[in-house]
């Protein structure tokens, strides 16, 4: 997907600044994921990817709703 920098640069200018911690928390969370993953059966990285579509879900909707 090509997204146009014009609308990029307004999601971030729209996204609060991270703190370093977050920023260390994000990158713990992303080096997690690619551990554990690697490390599942097909069945079990089925159940994560299930997981955290609904996490998306979740998180999305609750943060719509605060707009």
């Amino acid at each position: 997907m090509n997204i146009p920098q014009a609308k990029t640069d307004l999601v971030q200018q729209a996204l609060p600044k991270p703190n370093a911690k977050t920023e260390r928390q994000r990158d713990y969370c992303k080096k997690l994921c690619s551990v554990v993953a690697r490390y599942l059966k097909d069945d079990e990285l089925t159940g994560l990817v299930q997981a955290l579509e609904t996490f998306k879900g979740n998180v999305l909707a609750e943060h719509s709703q605060q707009s």
